[in-house]
């Protein structure tokens, strides 16, 4: 698959969400949460810093896309919807073939390292996700920004 240019991804994510939220928030009745997913992208590199979803957003072209992304939601949020904003790292499916290959040097005890020793690779399972997202629906008073990535 071709990767997408930075346009591409704003477009998508950006104008998509915008009209998304425009539309619902016209009909009212429809529902009365919005779920956006967004990313963990929104804080930058940070190092080896922990990083909290208090941490203000980070610096550079994933970062801005967040911050943009999230803003997107503006419209549901000021008709009174419950916005829910999670931010995931990288979802992993361990049925994937892609987890699969990672996972199994350490199944078998020889897992190493990958990359630089100071790189960062946050990840949440598939099955958390979707308890994330279903709590979001199910309790009434959730709302806000969720930072739910596992380092």
């Amino acid at each position: 698959m071709e990767r997408q240019s930075q346009e591409e991804l704003r477009r998508s994510r950006v104008e998509g969400t915008k009209l998304l939220c425009e539309t619902i928030t016209q009909h009212r009745d429809a529902t009365k949460d919005l779920i956006c997913a967004s990313a963990i992208g929104f804080y930058g590199d940070r190092g080896y810093r922990v990083v909290e979803r208090i941490v203000p957003s980070g610096k550079g072209f994933l970062a801005e896309l967040c911050q943009e992304w999230e803003a997107a939601c503006e419209p549901a949020r000021t008709s009174e919807f419950a916005l829910s904003i999670l931010r995931f790292g990288v979802i992993l499916k361990p049925q994937r073939r892609r987890a699969g290959q990672m996972l199994t040097p350490f199944k078998l005890g020889i897992g190493g390292w990958w990359g630089r020793e100071n790189q960062y690779w946050s990840w949440i399972a598939i099955d958390d996700i979707i308890g994330a997202i279903d709590h979001c629906i199910r309790e009434e008073n959730v709302s806000g920004t969720s930072q739910c990535d596992v380092a």
